[in-house]
């Protein structure tokens, strides 16, 4: 009979699971605390300082323009389903919940794609986890985005004009 005692006992390796790349420590990330403030508390001041301080970072990260359209494509379809009078909440969080996948299916791509796809989830997956179940929070999450795509899209123009790529 196995001893699982001493099985259980083996050190456990560190690092993450085989076949993931290690966390990127300074890769851009939302704070879940200005992730709260900027979703749960409606700060827009809060949320345009870290729109500026993470877009620029995202663009260093080499997340192309055409990624962050893909993303921002689907919140604009997902709020679809939550505007007007036959708003389909439990769907729209249920398609907010299932974009975690797809953020994560990003940054499983190869080299700098997942990379930037890392960078992207790191961004949005803490601002997701605060919406919650008020419609408010959504709208507030939404205008997050808008914000985001906006100076990351300045931000590809400007690496662009410098003769760096990232749009």
């Amino acid at each position: 009979m196995p001893d699982f005692q001493r099985v259980s006992q083996r050190p456990q390796p560190a690092g993450p699971p085989r076949g993931q790349p290690p966390p990127d420590r300074s890769a851009p990330r939302l704070d879940p605390q200005a992730a709260s403030k900027i979703i749960r508390d409606g700060d827009v001041e809060a949320l345009i300082q870290e729109a500026q301080r993470l877009a620029p970072a995202l663009a260093n990260e080499r997340l192309k323009s055409a990624q962050m359209r893909n993303i921002f494509g689907e919140v604009r379809r997902i709020e679809l389903l939550a505007s007007g009078q036959n708003a389909q909440w439990p769907s729209v969080l249920r398609q907010l919940r299932l974009l975690k996948p797809k953020l994560a299916y990003l940054g499983g791509r190869e080299r700098d794609e997942g990379r930037a796809g890392r960078a992207l989830e790191a961004v949005l997956v803490p601002a997701i986890d605060q919406v919650g179940g008020e419609p408010e929070h959504f709208r507030r999450f939404v205008e997050f985005c808008e914000a985001l795509v906006a100076y990351h899209a300045r931000e590809a123009r400007e690496g662009e004009a410098q003769g760096r790529r990232g749009g």
